[in-house]
């Protein structure tokens, strides 16, 4: 079985909403999380990886010297790099968005967590078919408080909604767990804050460099979009109630 590890970064926050992680089969990930701890254990060690630490370098990476800093960020990222993982991203303007569906009396397609997930599961159904594969794929979502409704709620109506072969392809319900202790969700949160912030800095016109570790990351294969407000209403009007919304709106 196929793991695909999804971890958010400020979804439903200005100016943009990230979902971000990384596909493997279920030995790559046994290989990933043995390295991936012992790169935690490394001095000085790390309990856990928290992207938001580490890029305010706060928490856990509060006084670490430079160099510590930039070593651990290059280990990381080759590890990533030497297990092969696959990467997938869905990202929406936030603002763009909500002007278009913050209103809408359906509550899933209030939240962009429908569209987010939506995508990421049809370019991993795309991805699958395109390398043959035919197993059953499973989604685990980091846990947040908050977001687990959200997100069920979303992934039950992607199913429901969907035509192609996503029933066949992924398990009826995804699973949550916490980041604290799962390393592949701690790499998917690395991902996620690293691309959200690159966003915020291309939406804010600002020219952005890439820290030096990333270079190791410059044949990872990465399966994503940024979303425009045109693929937006392509992708609601897959759910049946939206379309007969939208017919109604037109009526009137």
């Amino acid at each position: 079985m196929l793991k695909v590890y999804v971890d958010d970064s400020n979804v439903g926050e200005e100016p943009v909403s990230v979902l971000a992680g990384w596909v493997a089969d279920e030995g790559t990930w046994a290989s990933f999380e043995k390295d991936w701890t012992a790169a935690l254990s490394m001095s000085p060690k790390l309990a856990y990886y928290k992207e938001a630490e580490a890029h305010a370098r706060q928490g856990q990476f509060a006084g670490w010297s430079d160099q510590s800093f930039r070593d651990r960020m290059h280990r990381f990222t080759r590890i990533i790099g030497d297990h092969k993982l696959v990467g997938i991203v869905s990202a929406v303007p936030t603002n763009l968005y909500n002007d278009r569906f913050s209103g809408n009396p359906d509550k899933v397609l209030r939240h962009p967590y429908y569209f987010m997930i939506y995508d990421l599961v049809s370019r991993v159904a795309i991805y699958l078919e395109k390398i043959g594969f035919n197993e059953k794929v499973q989604f685990i979502f980091d846990e947040q408080r908050g977001q687990q409704e959200a997100i069920e709620s979303s992934w039950r109506r992607v199913l429901e909604t969907d035509s192609g072969r996503m029933k066949d392809i992924v398990t009826e319900y995804p699973i949550f767990r916490s980041d604290r202790s799962v390393m592949a969700l701690q790499a998917a949160d690395f991902s996620a804050g690293y691309l959200r912030r690159d966003l915020v800095e291309h939406l804010g016109g600002k020219e952005h460099t890439d820290p030096p570790w990333i270079a190791n990351m410059s044949k990872t294969d990465i399966l994503g979009k940024f979303w425009d407000e045109d693929k937006l209403l392509e992708y609601a009007m897959t759910d049946p109630e939206f379309r007969e919304k939208m017919r109604e709106q037109r009526g009137h």
